[in-house]
């Protein structure tokens, strides 16, 4: 009976691990202009309310030990009035950060105008490796 159970979560372990490691890098749809916002000032051209991912306050990953961040990079699709209508990761950090990020974008609102595809990466403020420097969430 154990064996019958445990076919299935290794299936769908895999299943996930395959999925994670693929790159998603979907079509612009017709007629979308195509933007990427790499910090305040770009996002601020755009958006009207774009609050920022947060860890949860149990994650500290630079008071261990300093590593290179998870840098993540999500696509949001934004209709004319400005409401977010899709959220897609290109680039998975990891599973918390792409949860929590997603979870956030879904609640920018930006300026009416166009159909535009937003490309934002993301960060938990993890500190640069090299220079001791935190990186601001974003």
């Amino acid at each position: 009976m154990r064996r019958n159970k445990a076919l299935p979560m290794l299936l769908l372990l895999a299943l996930v691990m395959t999925a994670r490691a693929q790159t998603v890098n979907p079509p612009i749809p017709k007629g979308a202009v195509h933007l990427l916002v790499r910090n305040d000032a770009e996002a601020k051209r755009v958006f009207t309310y774009f609050p920022y991912p947060r860890p949860p306050d149990w994650y500290h990953p630079d008071e261990s030990h300093p590593h290179p961040p998870d840098i993540g990079v999500y696509r949001i699709e934004l209709t004319p009035e400005g409401a977010v209508s899709a959220v897609t990761i290109l680039k998975s950090a990891n599973l918390m950060m792409d949860v929590i990020s997603m979870k956030t974008f879904v609640r920018w609102r930006a300026k009416p105008g166009p159909p535009r595809v937003v490309d934002v990466p993301c960060s938990f403020g993890t500190r640069d490796v090299a220079t001791g420097a935190p990186i601001p969430v974003y």
